[in-house]
């Protein structure tokens, strides 16, 4: 339509340059008048053709112009920034407006938070009203349980004493609800109100969490992260030993490096991801200091397990320093190896440097196989990097385990994990397989078909969207089919992590000791398999994502399960 518009424009004026005069207008003012009317109307027939043009193809000016989606943040300025040096560099007045109103935000969020003497009012107003409803009751009822009735009742004379928001924020139904009642409609108190303290422990670290937060993002740096562990630590009960001591810096980096680990991306971690997860909930159990039982011995408190904890701590930093045999303050490649009694291959272990030292760079295709072994040497892994890769290493099964470990899988560095890639790795694998007295049948290209069987399975979502599989079918189908054994192809970082089989992967081609296991899974029972594990003592799995068998190193005290549940209760 618009090509028609031109070519009647282009007669219009085609004719104003060719109809000659009348000899009746032979005037030069009557000539000129004519012609500015006649661009008068070729202006008007042109403004409604483009209108008519612009309706029909459904063109506006709402559609042309494209929202602003960036905003430049204006700059700040240190005191001692100053670019002239004439000392006049001051705060931009927004940045200082945004640290104002964040600032009285968060004084209000604190406000409305409750201490632990109203959380002990609650508590003893949830008891007192469960207790009365009880009584009521033919049969005398049950006072460890509520109905929503006392529960809104309750709730009504706590704002009054409290104050309405506040208690609103924390009793409502929504809550209440989802809680699993009895047959009359009862849910009960105990977990109740350990939801109320969990919930005020949540807003009351997120209005921490923010103050940390100078750019208003909501998110946390490496930087920032670490000046919150650093004013938190020495407010942890059981960590009062540490405060001073030559170890302090060395467990601020054991803990920064597991939450950076489990919730960091791009180098930030978000604050409202941190406050929910069980890491920070780990650090702040450490809060709350243990009872002494019997003997002197600490009854509920931390032990190994608790990265964050002292003896966890602590017990991280003796697995290095057992390992750094020449003293150096880090690892290399043979020592690396070491963890786990010696079951990794060296060439995994240079894999890993090569990949922590130089961040997969998908890009880069051009890289030979035969410089991968040279690339790694002269590498060494230092403290952080061993937390990290210790993180990784006892949670396999946990998705930002199998994102770390594909990109050192991933050894051609192309993005892909291909067969050439674990022919690389299971080469070493197989020759100690049989130097420690195993069948010698063993093919590398049976082990090789299992591994991209597995890979290429149907992802876990199947298990909670019961049309994924469906879907999945009906896409795969509507492409072509692209072959996992073509060398220039393989499986991607997305469909290694989706499989839910990157865990025992990583076992079959890193560690000779866990493709034993894996190769007599079906002759081991279930409760023997902690029997052959890597550190020779029963492992105990941690973080967000339990780790697979020769990953274990941290263990279980011998607490006794009885003593741990008697401060339960006392927690608030």
């Amino acid at each position: 339509m618009p090509f028609r518009a031109t070519e009647h424009l282009l007669a219009i004026a085609g004719c104003l340059q060719t109809t000659p005069l009348s000899a009746a207008d032979g005037q030069a003012e009557s000539e000129s008048r004519k012609k500015k009317q006649l661009e008068a109307e070729v202006d008007l027939l042109v403004a409604e053709r483009l209108k008519q043009v612009g309706d029909a193809t459904s063109t506006s000016a709402k559609h042309i112009q494209l929202p602003r989606f960036f905003v430049k943040k204006p700059k700040t300025y240190a005191p001692d920034d100053d670019d002239d040096g004439d000392g006049d560099n001051e705060p931009h007045v927004t940045s200082l407006f945004t640290k104002a109103t964040h600032e009285e935000v968060r004084r209000r969020q604190a406000a409305l938070e409750l201490d632990p003497d109203e959380l002990e009012r609650v508590w003893f107003a949830l008891r007192d009203a469960a207790a009365e409803e009880a009584k009521k009751q033919p049969d005398g009822g049950d006072s460890r349980y509520v109905s929503y009735h006392a529960f809104a009742t309750c709730r009504e004379l706590l704002s009054e004493e409290l104050g309405r928001e506040r208690v609103n924020a924390l009793l409502q139904a929504g809550p209440f609800l989802r809680f699993e009642a009895d047959d009359s409609g009862r849910v009960p108190v105990l977990p109740l109100f350990h939801y109320v303290i969990r919930r005020v422990n949540q807003r009351t670290s997120r209005v921490k969490l923010s103050a940390y937060d100078e750019d208003h993002d909501g998110f946390l740096t490496e930087s920032e992260l670490e000046s919150y562990l650093r004013d938190i630590i020495p407010t942890l009960k059981q960590l009062d030993g540490i405060a001073g001591t030559t170890f302090e810096d060395r467990h601020r980096t054991v803990c920064l490096r597991r939450l950076m680990f489990f919730h960091g991306n791009a180098g930030k971690v978000k604050i409202s991801e941190i406050v929910t997860s069980k890491e920070h909930q780990s650090l702040l159990d450490l809060r709350i200091a243990p009872r002494m039982g019997r003997g002197g011995r600490p009854i509920g408190g931390a032990n190994a397990t608790n990265w964050y904890s002292e003896p966890g701590a602590k017990r991280v930093y003796q697995i290095f320093m057992s390992l750094d045999q020449d003293m150096d303050g880090l690892l290399a490649a043979d020592e690396l190896a070491m963890l786990g009694g010696g079951g990794m291959t060296t060439t995994f272990a240079k894999r890993v440097l090569a990949a922590i030292a130089a961040p997969t760079n998908i890009r880069n295709q051009g890289r030979k196989l035969r410089n991968r072994k040279s690339s790694s040497s002269g590498m060494k892994m230092d403290f952080n990097n061993f937390v990290t890769f210790l993180c990784a290493w006892d949670n396999k099964s946990n998705r930002k385990a199998c994102e770390y470990f594909f990109r050192v899988l991933d050894a051609s560095e192309c993005g892909y994990f291909r067969v050439e890639d674990f022919h690389y790795f299971f080469v070493e694998v197989r020759r100690r397989w049989i130097e420690l007295g195993n069948y010698t049948e063993l093919r590398s290209e049976d082990v090789c078909d299992e591994v991209f069987d597995m890979l290429s399975k149907v992802p876990q979502a199947a298990n909670i969207d019961p049309d994924y599989e469906v879907r999945a079918v009906a896409a795969k189908a509507s492409r072509q089919p692209r072959d996992p054994f073509d060398v220039m192809t393989g499986v991607s970082c997305k469909e290694f992590v989706a499989s839910g089989m990157g865990d025992t992967v990583v076992e079959i081609v890193s560690d000779v000791n866990s493709f034993w296991r894996y190769d007599n899974r079906e002759s081991l029972g279930h409760d023997d398999e902690d029997d052959y594990d890597d550190y020779g003592e029963t492992a105990s799995q941690g973080g967000d994502g339990g780790g697979g068998g020769g990953g274990g190193v941290y263990l279980d005290d011998d607490d006794d399960d009885d003593d741990d549940d008697e401060g339960e209760d006392d927690d608030f």
